[in-house]
């Protein structure tokens, strides 16, 4: 497993190289097991977020070259990135809720008798700033977003 942690974080630091030397790393990857596969890269995911540290992008790349040259399944690696989808279920339920009551004092304000004193008639404004973060910390989701950004439409396609 040593072996292929350094390989990875070879290949880890090559994403943005041309892609034949990409090839050539995911060719020697393949000969590895790739259940050893998943467990590396599922510790290193893992470990950030056990010491509350945001993994670095290129390992996000990493999984979405992986996955586009199908030395991995986005499958085997959903277990191990979080957050949990009970906890991303929770999170857009608190946002929905928010942005019901944003549109239901919006629809006051348009269809009221326009009195300026009427606390419920106030202008209603969103603030995006708490949910302008939404996602910054979700695995799941900056996952997609390399697979999405690395032409994986087929593996992005499981994580939506």
């Amino acid at each position: 497993n040593r072996v292929l942690d350094v390989m990875l974080d070879c290949l880890e630091g090559a994403v943005q190289l041309p892609q034949h030397s990409v090839e050539a790393y995911v060719h020697l990857i393949r000969k590895f097991n790739r259940s050893a596969l998943v467990q590396v890269l599922g510790f290193k995911f893992q470990g950030h977020q056990q010491t509350n540290q945001k993994p670095p992008e290129s390992l996000y790349q990493l999984v979405a070259v992986l996955c586009k040259h199908k030395a991995l399944s986005i499958k085997d690696m959903y277990p191990f990135l979080s957050s949990s989808d009970d906890d991303m279920l929770a999170e857009f339920n608190k946002f929905y809720e928010v942005l019901l009551k944003h549109i239901e004092r919006m629809r006051i304000k348009v269809i009221g008798k326009g009195n300026p004193n009427d606390p419920e008639q106030k202008e209603a404004t969103i603030d995006a700033a708490p949910h302008a973060d939404t996602g910054g910390d979700n695995q799941k989701l900056l996952v997609t977003a390399a697979l999405l950004a690395e032409g994986d439409w087929e593996s992005a396609e499981h994580m939506l």
